[in-house]
Parts: structure tokens; sequence; C-alpha cells
């Protein structure tokens, strides 16, 4: 039922998370994952609430991260109308992000079960052998879509750079850790 359709959604924004890259070419793999990202949680998380299935109780560490982080957010939004006479709209970007993590946070808590998170794990890993796939076929020079290493990469010597569809060593790394 509609505990069911969260949980395919949970795995097709996770597991579809490296391949966001390619849904929309005018956009780099970055910002192409940023916005699925983005689309997947704010979705999620008013599934979860129309559930009724959502707890607006947040881990310590991550209310304690919230209080620092808006504190920070609100002191640089005020130095930057204080000191520059108009709103630093640069600064909704990171807010925005930040948002996002926390209804990552709340939304995967609320409705994660130990059995999904099983499933759920089991198509992370698929999608990693994918990934790990597509590291070597970049290894091996015959990648046909990721062209977007940087000029400074390049001039360093780093041409055979496996960064995965996500565009970043220190990304892959980390989406293959998890």
């Amino acid at each position: 039922g509609m505990r069911r359709l969260g949980e395919i959604g949970w795995m097709i924004c996770l597991a579809g998370l490296p391949l966001a890259g390619f849904l929309d070419q005018r956009v780099d793999s970055w910002h192409g994952q940023t916005h699925w990202a983005v689309l997947w949680i704010g979705l999620l998380w008013l599934w979860s609430c129309q559930g009724g299935t959502l707890s607006f109780r947040l881990p310590r560490p991550l209310l304690v991260w919230g209080l620092w982080f808006w504190i920070s957010f609100w002191w640089a939004w005020h130095q930057g109308v204080a000191d520059q006479k108009q709103y630093p709209l640069i600064l909704l970007m990171a807010l925005g992000h930040s948002l996002c993590l926390v209804l990552f946070v709340q939304t995967a808590l609320s409705t994660w079960s130990e059995t999904f998170l099983k499933e759920l794990l089991r198509w992370l890993a698929r999608a990693s052998v994918v990934m790990m796939g597509y590291g070597l076929l970049q290894w091996a020079q015959l990648d046909p879509f990721t062209k977007n290493i940087s000029l400074h990469e390049i001039t360093q010597g780093h041409r055979n750079l496996v960064v995965g569809t996500l565009g970043n060593q220190n990304h892959l790394g980390a989406y293959l850790a998890l």
C-alpha cells in the first residue's frame, strides 16, 4: 500500500542518484544529481507527511548541527545585508542544501524499517556494481559519456581519472563506501 510506494520512492531516489546526471544534458552531472536529490527528498518528505508517519524529533547531533548552521546562516545573511545593502541571495543555496539534509534524515528515520533498509542496501549495492563497471570503462579510456573532468586536473597529469558518473573521485568513493 502506501508504505510500499514510499519504499519504492527511496529505492529510486538513492539507487538512481549516480545516473541522474544523464537526465538533462543542459546541466553538469553534479547539478543533475543535486536536482534529483532535492526533488526526491522533497517528494519523500511530503509523502511521509501525507501518510502520517513523520516524526518531528531529530537526533540530538543533527539538532545541534542545525542550531549551529542556522545561527551561522543568520549571521552571514545579516552581514551581507548590512555591508552591501542587498540580500545575499547566493546564501539561499546553502540554506536549501542544508534543509534537504535535515529533511532526508528526518524522513528516513521516520519511514525506514529494518526490513526495508536491507532491501534498500541491496538496491544500492546493485547501483554500485554498475558504478564500478563504469569506472572500469573510464580506467580503460572507453568512457562514452563523462567528459567533464576539469582542465586543472588534466593539466596536472590526471588524464585517467576514474570519477564514475558522479564526475568527482571523492563523490564516487563516498557513494561506493555507502
